[in-house]
């Protein structure tokens, strides 16, 4: 009953701004009994990303402020000293957001690095003043090179962290970067970059800015955020509806997707995520438990799938009709009866059955 490793936390706009938790297949599952929230102004935070131990930066969270969380989302620390946008990651101890609150062409632009404990260390200047309102970023692990650009920019720059230079790294004449999240570093320094427009496509280059292989997509991309290594990354775009995929580098197969819906409930259309990087504890007591208001209206309950051993999900949930929506008796140790959604329904059914 655990939000798996691999599975895929988002920053959602639903009434109470919290966190939401899902299974590389779209399955929601239930957050742990610590899930602040996030952006009491109203909208979603601007970057969301977990180290290897876990450990979870949000950049802009909760009116101008950057927080971190251990890994199981318990508060380790908040810093108000600079509105950060984007973020990026080392993968071991540390964060990086780019300062830019200020004013058009007046306001310099930096990179701020923060540890765990949110604590802010090394800036370094990206040698701009502020041309945008926000800005895509990425740092190579070693802290050598940041990529930047600016929303809606064409060109991809390339910012010498040491030397202090800058140099364009990539440029699509036809298409531009989106939102903050655009920008990918990978462990061994290539680099993904989400690109939209009419022929919208992530990009793998090389460290020296080589395109090494183009992953086309259905839709806008929005967000790309690393899967757990080097082999796989995930996307979001936009259809009609909000859509994830995580893709494979090498050869580009889809390895994971599903929908998200339109953007007016659960996700936020342009919402940052991360992938859980340690296994996280579900609060006690309500695993599968949505509220009635979210219940299905009519029957189909999914009661004809089954498992490995052939039992049907009707083993597990009775369906009953009651004042126009459909209640669901499920089996869990308290034997309570709960109105679910459909799919939280299915779930849990795999989780008795030990499938998830």
């Amino acid at each position: 009953m655990s939000i798996p490793i691999g599975s895929l936390m988002f920053s959602v706009f639903n009434p109470d701004c919290a966190s939401q938790f899902v299974s590389p297949a779209g399955v929601v599952l239930t957050p742990p009994a610590s899930n602040p929230t996030h952006c009491p102004y109203g909208g979603p935070e601007e970057g969301l990303l977990a180290l290897d131990d876990g450990t979870i930066g949000i950049t802009n969270f909760q009116n101008y402020r950057e927080g971190t969380f251990d890994d199981q989302l318990t508060p380790l620390g908040t810093n108000a000293a600079a509105d950060l946008y984007s973020i990026a990651s080392n993968y071991t101890d540390a964060f990086y957001g780019v300062s830019n609150l200020g004013t058009f062409g007046v306001t310099p632009i930096k990179v701020q690095k923060f540890s765990r404990t949110c604590v802010f260390g090394t800036s370094w200047s990206l040698g701009i003043t502020r041309d945008a309102n926000t800005y895509a970023l990425g740092v190579a692990p070693d802290e050598s090179v940041a990529y930047y650009a600016g929303h809606g920019s064409h060109t991809v720059t390339r910012r010498d962290l040491v030397g202090a230079s800058s140099s364009s790294f990539a440029t699509e004449a036809s298409l531009t970067i989106s939102r903050d999240n655009s920008i990918v570093v990978l462990r061994n320094s290539e680099v993904l970059i989400g690109w939209r427009g009419g022929s919208p496509v992530v990009k793998h280059y090389s460290a020296a800015g080589a395109v090494l292989h183009t992953y086309t997509l259905p839709g806008s991309p929005e967000c790309v955020t690393p899967g757990l290594d080097d082999t796989s990354f995930w996307v979001s775009y936009w259809t009609s509806v909000v859509e994830f995929q995580r893709i494979r580098i090498s050869d580009g197969a889809v390895l994971d997707t599903f929908a998200g819906g339109d953007g007016s409930t659960g996700y936020q259309w342009d919402a940052p995520f991360g992938v859980v990087r340690v296994e996280m504890e579900p609060a006690p007591g309500t695993v599968g438990v949505a509220p009635c208001s979210q219940c299905c209206d009519d029957k189909e309950i999914l009661l004809t799938y089954g498992f490995d051993d052939g039992a049907p999900l009707s083993d597990y949930f009775v369906e009953t009709a009651v004042g126009g929506r459909t209640e669901i008796a499920h089996w869990l140790d308290s034997d309570v009866d709960e109105c679910l959604n459909p799919r939280l329904a299915f779930a849990i059914g795999l989780i008795q059955e030990g499938v998830i």
